[in-house]
């Protein structure tokens, strides 16, 4: 299977230049900071940790175990009684573990007064395993740890702080990275925060998984039929539900590779690919005014998934400003006095469309005005923003915040075509502020967005940007996501103007950086 992996990841690969060039710029940038990273993981520096104590709150770690070398279980369980915010107990699920050594190393394990054992009389797969678990578990916060996996000694405290300062969290998870099988870590992975949008190109809050048990017990538990994509199919749910989905920024979880694990690619376990589809297809089916969903991987070799779907025929626009734009989704045409952020707010007030469409000076072709209104259908989905493009190079996305209180475009730079700092340049990310193309709005988002901060004064300066920061604030107040789409792409035009410098620093603080924020000694997306 790992050849058969290897080979089919190579004929992706040569199919797409942009993405081999790519992989192996990211092999050499590996091998020359591999030492600075393992260095400032093992030094604590790539932990963002809250300063409030935490919260009393009691973790049951869940760890259904099968197939797994005895020690790499006992380093595993070690890794959890270890945490300098101990759990309440932690629950091995025996899914009749075929190797004696294993039964064995259970049963020793069992002594501890911390530890809780369960014993399926037969292999029942890792979300029927998990859900016997819960069942026995006292704590309210759930904890999904892996049988060969490692957590970090300071993720339950930094949980718990994090829950002493967003009470109301559904989903806590974090960053990650792997473990070779010389114990070496690699392949970081620092997610950009939550988006409802990367959840549907691939699982962003899988490692590690920690979710409130009474969100957990309210959906039901994993789904039946979806092992290897149970957790994802768990949190389109939870998102469907409205649950909070919080980062803890940090790599805090380590994903063991080993063979037949998806920690060494996709191609390992086949079955996982198609369970995800059938989640995804299943969540979007369920969205209002979504029609003709598809679901196919993006890469031959990656857990990334291409969803691609229809607004329904029914639902229309309203055009701002100007003519000759948007085809027959266009029901009105509304006329702007400039293209200030109010002057749109303004405009968006007497429209009579649910949507509207902004295109500032340019013809945006209507197949990409179908697929921004088809992810602006998303719920929670304020904004959809294609990218600006010239000479087969991304000139615009939208704005992020990083830490220390700039502002930078993730994309800005990159071909056209090309994969993205981890791969997520494929992917819809979130932004702060879209960028000057042509975005698709719900009308009723950019009215309340804009009255949410009101005469509050902003901690930045104003620039002369289409969109102005108080409306990204507001939107980000209310907890609506703005994000662009890579394939509805536009001819920039004319030059971008740059972001406006912030006036101070204090972002670190702010809810919306946690939320968007990077690691400490990153800004990459």
């Amino acid at each position: 299977m790992g050849a058969l992996s290897a080979l089919r990841r190579f004929a992706d690969e040569v199919r797409r230049p942009a993405f081999l060039f790519e992989r192996c710029w990211r092999v050499l940038a590996w091998r020359r900071y591999a030492g600075l990273y393992r260095r400032m993981l093992e030094a604590g520096e790539l932990l963002s940790v809250p300063s409030s104590p935490p919260a009393n709150v009691a973790f049951s770690v869940i760890m259904p175990v099968h197939r797994v070398l005895p020690e790499h279980l006992e380093a595993a369980v070690a890794s959890v009684l270890g945490q300098t915010v101990p759990p309440l107990e932690l629950v091995l699920v025996d899914d009749g573990a075929p190797d004696p050594a294993v039964t064995a190393a259970l049963e020793r394990l069992a002594a501890d007064p911390r530890i809780r054992t369960v014993r399926l009389p037969e292999n029942r797969g890792i979300a029927a395993a998990s859900d016997a678990g819960v069942r026995v578990a006292r704590g309210d916060w759930l904890v999904f740890v892996d049988h060969d996996d490692r957590l970090h000694p300071r993720a339950l405290e930094i949980a718990a702080r994090t829950l002493a300062e967003v009470p109301d969290a559904g989903w806590l998870f974090t960053d990650e990275d792997t473990i070779d099988s010389e114990g070496r870590h690699g392949r970081p992975v620092l997610k950009p925060g939550f988006s409802r949008h990367l959840l549907l190109g691939f699982n962003l809050v899988a490692h590690a998984r920690i979710l409130r048990r009474d969100l957990f017990e309210a959906l039901g538990g994993h789904g039946r039929g979806l092992d290897g994509a149970q957790d994802w199919d768990l949190a389109l749910r939870a998102l469907a539900a409205g649950a909070r989905f919080v980062h803890l920024p940090g790599v805090l979880y380590h994903w063991r590779r080993v063979p037949g694990s998806m920690a060494r690619g996709a191609g390992e376990k086949p079955a996982a690919r198609r369970a995800a589809v059938t989640a995804l297809r299943r969540f979007l089916t369920g969205v209002e005014g979504v029609s003709e969903v598809t679901v196919r991987p993006a890469l031959a070799h990656a857990s990334l998934f291409d969803a691609r779907w229809r607004p329904d025929a029914s639902i229309g626009m309203s055009l701002l400003g100007s003519p000759g734009t948007g085809g027959p989704r266009v029901r009105e045409r509304i006329p702007l006095d400039s293209w200030s952020a109010e002057a749109i707010v303004r405009a968006a007030g007497r429209a009579g469309e649910p949507f509207v469409l902004v295109a500032p000076g340019r013809d945006v072709p209507p197949e990409a005005v179908e697929r921004l209104l088809a992810r602006v259908l998303v719920p929670g989905t304020a904004v959809v923003a294609a990218r600006g493009v010239d000479g087969g190079r991304v000139t615009a996305s939208g704005w992020w915040a990083v830490e220390g209180g700039g502002i930078r475009d993730p994309w800005a730079g990159l071909w056209r075509g090309a994969a993205g700092a981890f791969n997520l340049a494929l992917l819809p990310g979130p932004r702060l502020m879209p960028p000057p193309t042509a975005w698709v709005a719900r009308r009723d988002a950019l009215l309340e967005g804009w009255e949410a901060v009101g005469s509050v004064p902003m901690p930045w300066r104003l620039g002369s940007v289409p969109m102005a920061w108080r409306l990204a604030a507001g939107l980000d107040r209310l907890g609506l996501e703005t994000v662009t789409v890579p394939g509805a792409d536009v001819a920039s035009g004319v030059p971008v103007p740059p972001a406006p410098a912030p006036a101070s620093c204090s972002w670190r603080e702010a809810r919306w950086w946690r939320e968007l924020g990077f690691s400490k000694g990153s800004d990459a997306p």
